[in-house]
C-alpha cells in the first residue's frame, strides 16, 4: 500500500503525527480490503505471508536449462487457503480457516478434473519438515506427460530452505528432484510423491526438476 496515496495533498509529512495519520489510513485501506474480502498479498515470504505461489517453467524432457531462465517471482498470501485460490485461479476457494489437509484434499481432486486443460498446482514446497510452514505451490499448465518443470534456480527468498516437499497424484510428475547448486548439479534427492525430511539435503536445495 502506498502510504504517500493517503496523504496526497502534502509532498511531505512534516511532522509525526501526519506520518502516523499516513499510517493509520494506510492499516485502515489494508484492513478494509481484506474485510471485503479480497487478499491482500506480498512478493516476498515472511511470517505474515508464508504461503507463497510460483510457476514453474517448462522444458523438454531432459533437456538442458541456462541458470540465466529465472522461474516467476513468487506471489505470497497470509493463509494456504488464499494462496491455493490464487494458485488454481480461484477453482479452489475454500475458507481462509481451512486446515491443510482440508486444501490439499481439494487441489489433488482439482488437479484430476483439470489436467491438461488449465494451470494446476503440481507440487508444494515447505521451509520446515514435515510439510511445515512457511510453503511455497508450484504450478503448471499440464502435468509432466509431454514435459518436464523445472526451477534452474530457486525463486527469491527460497534458495537453500527447502526441508520436505510432496507432488500431488495424478499430475504424471513421479519425481521430483532436488539440487544442490543452480542448473541441477551436486547433491541431489528424489522426492518421489513427498519426502517428510530433507536429512542430508535440508536447506541445500537450489535447483528443482519434476520429471515423469
Amino acid at each position: 500500500m502506498n502510504v504517500k496515496s493517503s496523504c496526497f495533498s502534502f509532498t511531505v509529512c512534516f511532522s509525526l503525527v501526519a506520518l502516523a495519520g499516513c499510517a493509520a489510513n494506510s492499516e485502515t485501506e489494508t484492513l478494509g480490503m481484506e474485510a471485503s474480502g479480497v487478499s491482500v498479498s506480498s512478493d516476498r515470504v515472511s511470517s505474515d505471508f508464508p504461503h507463497c505461489v510460483v510457476a514453474a517453467v517448462p522444458v523438454r524432457p531432459g533437456e538442458e536449462v541456462s541458470p540465466s531462465i529465472a522461474p516467476p517471482a513468487a506471489k505470497c498470501f497470509h493463509t494456504y487457503a488464499e494462496a491455493t485460490s490464487f494458485a488454481t485461479k480461484g477453482r479452489v476457494n475454500l475458507p481462509k480457516n481451512a486446515t491443510m489437509k482440508e486444501v490439499d484434499d481439494a487441489v489433488a481432486d482439482d488437479t484430476t478434473r483439470n489436467l491438461g486443460i488449465q494451470s494446476i498446482v503440481i507440487a508444494r514446497e515447505y521451509a520446515n519438515a514435515n510439510y511445515s510452514l512457511p510453503s511455497l505451490a508450484v504450478t503448471a499448465d499440464a502435468g509432466c506427460q509431454n514435459q518436464d518443470w523445472v526451477f534452474a534456480s530457486m525463486p527469491s527468498g527460497w534458495n537453500d530452505v527447502i526441508s520436505s516437499a510432496l507432488i500431488y497424484g495424478g499430475v504424471g510428475c513421479f519425481h521430483g528432484w532436488h539440487y544442490e547448486t543452480n542448473n541441477f548439479g551436486g547433491a541431489n534427492l528424489d522426492v518421489g510423491a513427498g519426502v517428510g525430511d530433507f536429512t542430508y539435503m535440508n536447506d541445500r536445495t537450489s535447483s528443482i526438476r519434476w520429471t515423469r
